[in-house]
């Protein structure tokens, strides 16, 4: 399974990288949402970890170009946010789950295997 995170704080983004990986999922990160869109033009994920606070842009315009492509017609997409007024507005856009930072490592990936099985 291929997972997108997209997420601007490196240490974070490194520790999803870090798990993810040993639990066997390959993945690739962006730290910002021009270069996750970059991500998106040149190949396809089962899963997109998005971070919503992005310094380039909102990760809402992340969700939106997904969902303009049909090659991701079935990528899942997880939201972590520090502000939960994104909710209603990302669940219009589709997405699977929405957590709410603070949130530990082991809550995201019971999220990501319960999303992708």
């Amino acid at each position: 399974m291929r997972v997108l995170i997209v997420e601007d704080d490196f240490d974070l983004r490194f520790l999803y990288r870090t798990a993810l990986t040993q639990k066997g999922y390959e993945v690739v990160d962006a730290e910002n949402a021009t270069v996750a869109e970059i991500e998106l033009d040149a190949d396809t994920f089962d899963l997109i970890l998005l971070d919503l606070n992005m310094p380039d842009k909102p990760g809402t315009a992340v969700i939106d170009h997904l969902r303009a492509d049909k090659r991701h017609f079935n990528t899942q997409v997880i939201v972590i946010t520090a502000n939960d007024h994104w909710v209603d507005e990302v669940l219009e856009r589709g997405v699977d789950n929405i957590l709410v930072k603070p949130i530990s490592i082991n809550q995201i990936l019971a999220t990501v295997q319960e999303v992708l099985s």
